[in-house]
């Protein structure tokens, strides 16, 4: 998480002083060694120099840094712990025991230590530096904020430690300040491909999705699948689907047996309103991985959305055969009997579906769709308290799924529409591009007085589109399951 961090550590620790200690040759000579980065080499000096005196303080702390910057935390902590136990006043040691058990999550005895090291005033703001990071990961952002900006320019200096900062100040809801701290990535000498994918998703995340495909086509590095998948992703939301295809495509050709690449640009097609593409697409799919269950159901929910209900069927069941825990491919297949409005059958499916996987949001929220369907159909007013029980207990199980609250908000609209309209407002807040939401919400103020937001919120669903019935709405979200 934090080599950047680690790796300052390791060189103000080797030009450290330790009073009173011997320097022995092997200690230059790895010191040599770390100055042209040839850390293996330097290590198996520094090692060779304890076997000749092994309770050199310095060399148990050269050797103890080396095993961090080489990925070795747990086995730096034991010629860490040897050095400050022959030295016990020897910072340098103290400072790389606390980054190793920092590096290998061992949080408690790492903040012990740095909590000692910041009551002294030159240690203080790399001390700061680490309880930062700790308490982002700990999630308590304010602190994080407040310690790593505190630690002034080491916390400039080190990406993962700017990252912690936009990471916090994303979490407290502060955009503008996630996107002033990653402006500072631009002040380092370089930022690793994973950094930029990074610093692109928080950059999409407080809004600025231009930005972000900015950073990431800028790179000079080869592309890899994970980053086109990334690209692609900020793509959609930067409304260009051409170049979402493009790097789903390149993904793919990266790394052909992913599934999850197929099923992207499969959904991306049928979003765009071209199901046989997708379905094409997921076929090459199944040919690269023959047992790949969302392909399979992929598959399914495709060849019903182009009308043939009867292969749809076979392939969700033959999806089901495939894994035990089978509940999206069993909402897959409730939904093709929902399509061809056969509603007994898809309730059955879908109650022994609850049985079988109670704590299954997804599940609840299909049972429920279907039987608010039901009863529409049918006047059911039992039918329709069942759905409403359905749609809150998939609200327990994922308060984040937007779908539910519209559903909710369907079922109050004609006896109860300010409550109707609460659960729009969420769905909006949840998923600001929904624009049967928009709809929903929009009539609902214009027929209650507030007739310039109802307006507002007419042209954006103009603008989008609503060419989507509720049905294929619930099967893309099927297929982006």
């Amino acid at each position: 998480m934090c080599k950047r961090v680690t790796l300052l550590m390791v060189l103000l620790s080797f030009r450290s002083a330790a009073p009173t200690l011997a320097l022995h040759d092997s200690y230059s000579k790895g010191m040599e060694l770390v100055a042209s980065a040839r850390w293996s080499e330097a290590l198996e000096v520094f090692q060779e120099g304890l076997r000749i005196a092994p309770r050199d303080a310095r060399l148990l702390n050269a050797t103890g840094a080396l095993l961090i910057k080489l990925s070795h935390p747990e086995q730096a902590e034991f010629y860490l712990k040897k050095a400050v136990e022959i030295a016990p006043k020897f910072t340098a040691a103290r400072k790389n025991l606390a980054v190793a058990y920092f590096e290998s999550g061992k949080d408690k005895q790492a903040e012990a230590i740095f909590h000692e090291l910041s009551k002294g005033p030159a240690s203080k703001p790399f001390a700061q530096l680490f309880l930062g990071l700790i308490a982002e990961k700990q999630g308590r952002f304010h602190t994080a904020v407040s310690l790593l900006e505190q630690s002034g320019t080491l916390a400039h200096q080190s990406a993962p430690a700017l990252f912690a900062l936009a990471r916090s100040h994303t979490s407290l809801g502060r955009p503008d300040e996630a996107v002033a701290v990653l402006s500072r990535l631009r002040a380092l000498p370089s930022i690793s491909m994973a950094e930029r994918v990074e610093a692109a998703v928080l950059l999409e995340g407080a809004g600025r999705a231009e930005e972000a495909l900015r950073l990431l086509q800028n790179a000079e590095s080869a592309p890899t699948s994970s980053t086109m998948s990334v690209l692609a992703r900020i793509a959609q939301k930067a409304h260009k689907p051409q170049l979402a295809i493009d790097a789903l495509k390149k993904a793919i050709e990266l790394e052909p047996r992913n599934e999850t690449y197929y099923l992207d640009l499969s959904a991306l097609c049928w979003r765009h309103n071209n199901p046989a593409l997708a379905l094409e697409i997921v076929a090459i799919g199944i040919r690269q991985i023959p047992g790949s269950y969302g392909l399979f159901i992929q598959k399914g929910v495709l060849l019903n959305a182009l009308n043939r209900p009867s292969e749809a069927k076979e392939t969700l069941r033959e999806a089901m055969r495939l894994k035990a825990d089978h509940s999206l491919a069993l909402v897959g297949l409730a939904i093709t009997h929902t399509y061809s409005d056969e509603l007994d059958e898809a309730i059955q499916l879908l109650e022994a579906g609850i049985r079988k996987f109670p704590g299954n949001y997804y599940l609840a929220y299909s049972y429920g769709y279907v039987l608010s369907k039901w009863s529409r159909q049918r006047d059911d007013l039992e039918a329709a308290e069942q759905a409403r029980r359905l749609f809150e207990r998939a609200i327990e199980l994922r308060p984040t799924f937007s779908d539910s609250y519209y559903q909710l908000g369907k079922l109050c609209l004609s006896r109860e529409p300010e409550l109707a309209a609460s659960y729009f407002e969420r769905v909006l807040q949840l998923d600001p591009e929904n624009s049967l939401a928009k709809y929903q919400l929009a009539r609902l103020y214009l027929s209650t007085g507030r007739r310039q937001r109802g307006l507002e919120l007419m042209d954006e669903v103009k603008q989008q589109g609503m060419s989507e019935l509720e049905e294929r709405v619930l099967a893309v979200t099927v297929a982006n399951h």
